[in-house]
């Protein structure tokens, strides 16, 4: 026999979950660098929050601490690869150019996200996830302190150092 007090917290918990599964799958695509690993980040945070189901379910502001959830899986699992012998590092960002673009521009979008992307890489992971969730995913700074557990202080001085890099870069191309 169903639980009907257990059903409503499952109905509530869904509901939090869709308000926030888009901007969890953007994170997640834009933390992982390919859709395919994102959604493994995503199906590996659900498998967590289930059984704190209720938890999530109260919570106030559940967009920061499910994203802090998901970045900490996320660092988990880098950590994990990082240890482990076969990375592929080759794997070429997806351009999603889309179908109904000229030649010409879908060229030049291609090469203006791969010319991004490859300045991406090259800052140093800590500043390259505060780049992509302040100004790619739209974290107000005190967002990201919470997720990260970092100073707002702190934050601010590594974003300017992470801009004034990606400018050199980006000019020095």
């Amino acid at each position: 026999m169903r639980n009907p007090v257990r059903s409503l917290q499952a109905k509530r918990f869904e509901r939090v979950i869709a308000r926030c599964m888009d901007h969890l799958r953007r994170l997640a695509v834009r933390l992982t660098g390919n859709a395919d690993d994102a959604e493994d980040l995503l199906q590996d945070l659900m498998v967590r929050l289930h059984p704190r189901m209720d938890e999530v379910a109260a919570l106030e502001r559940p967009r920061p601490w499910l994203s802090r959830v998901l970045y900490r899986l996320f660092v988990d699992e880098w950590r994990r690869r990082r240890s482990a012998p076969d990375i592929d590092t080759t794997a070429e960002p997806d351009d999603g150019a889309g179908s109904d673009a000229l030649p010409e521009d879908a060229f030049e979008q291609g090469l203006t996200r791969v010319r991004l992307q490859n300045a991406l890489d090259r800052l140093p992971a800590f500043q390259r996830e505060l780049v992509l969730m302040h100004d790619v995913e739209g974290y107000t700074l005190v967002e990201v302190a919470e997720i990260t557990e970092t100073p707002t202080g702190t934050l601010k001085s590594r974003l300017h150092r992470a801009r004034t890099a990606l400018r050199a870069d980006l000019a020095g191309e």
